[in-house]
């Protein structure tokens, strides 16, 4: 074997490696995007409405309400930046 087949390989693993990397951020910055545009605001409404006397049984992301930006974020990652397959293959942690 020469060495350039080695260089090859080693370069299409690195560039695997950075795809995956700018993937991940990507996912990230949409997640963070989308808990603080959509869940956020949807969630204080229905805490305000709450406060307010109002009924939020149909509120959206009225379950919210009470949770912090740092879950909303996570669970938008959760929801947005998992394969579906993979969401629903993972065994459920007992606690």
């Amino acid at each position: 074997m020469d060495g350039t087949c080695d260089f090859e390989n080693r370069r299409s693993r690195l560039d695997h490696l950075v795809n995956r990397r700018r993937a991940g951020r990507l996912k990230s910055v949409v997640a963070e995007l989308l808990a603080a545009c959509i869940y956020w605001p949807l969630a204080r409404g229905a805490q305000l409405c709450e406060r307010l006397g109002g009924n939020i049984a149909n509120w959206p992301l009225g379950a919210y309400r009470w949770r912090s930006y740092y879950a909303m974020r996570t669970d938008a990652l959760d929801r947005f930046g998992t394969r579906l397959e993979r969401r629903m293959l993972e065994p459920r942690s007992r606690h």
